[in-house]
């Protein structure tokens, strides 16, 4: 299936060649649970590789830096008019996305511990509920959470995004959300996602959706049966 945006313009260095920023997503994305993190702003021989394994860490060690930037920015500056910095707007972007499924419920980087040697950590505050370290959410929300994380430390404002099978993990009546979320994300980018659900496949527009199986196939029959009851309703 196809979720087709605005068309992506990018420019390369090689001529007569387009670069186009691409974040992919594979169907196996068992992650790397890495708890707290250090700062590691400016050493780049600390930073673990940027696989789908370690996803978690890099979004937990970007918004860790840019929130270490925040306070020596605001202890240093004399200026008390100054635009958004870069950690409130990652922030409020992955709040506003996250909302979408958990309204009142939003992220903040706190320290992991009263040991200054402890670390940092993301955490998911609650109403009426303890907070909640980004280790310990659920497998659907995992998935929620890396979504959209990545989608917002990847700095492009246009490329392409892959996912393969974005439904995993998440309860069905988040099926019809998913897409929206990562398009409030990367309104400028395309997203191209496989997918299995039929809550995904209707979340969009029928000439922005293709049935990619062989008409002799069984499941054809039944996919087509189903768009015409649509169509002709009830």
């Amino acid at each position: 299936m196809c979720q087709q945006q605005h068309h992506v313009r990018s420019t390369s260095t090689k001529r007569g060649r387009q670069v186009v920023p691409l974040l992919y997503f594979s169907s196996w994305r068992a992650l790397t649970l890495p708890g707290a993190v250090g700062i590691t702003a400016g050493k780049r021989g600390k930073r673990l590789p940027k696989t789908e394994e370690n996803r978690l860490w890099t979004i937990k060690q970007y918004f860790v830096n840019a929130i270490a930037h925040d306070w020596y920015s605001s202890s240093s500056s004399s200026s008390g008019d100054e635009e958004e910095s870069a950690f409130s707007a990652a922030m409020d972007k992955l709040n506003r996305a996250w909302q979408m499924f958990y309204p009142g419920q939003s992220f903040a980087v706190e320290p992991a511990g009263g040991d200054p040697d402890s670390g940092f950590d993301m955490f998911l505050d609650r109403p009426n509920q303890p907070r909640l370290a980004a280790d310990l959410l659920s497998s659907g929300q995992l998935e929620l959470f890396t979504f959209a994380g990545d989608l917002i430390i990847s700095k492009w404002p246009q490329g392409i995004i892959l996912i393969d099978e974005p439904e995993l993990h998440l309860d069905p009546q988040w099926h019809r959300q998913v897409l929206k979320a990562l398009q409030l994300l990367k309104p400028g980018c395309q997203i191209i996602v496989a997918t299995h659900s039929p809550e995904i496949y209707d979340s969009v527009m029928s000439f922005e959706r293709h049935f990619l199986v062989p008409d002799d196939d069984p499941r054809a029959k039944v996919w087509a049966e189903a768009i015409r009851a649509e169509e002709v309703g009830p």
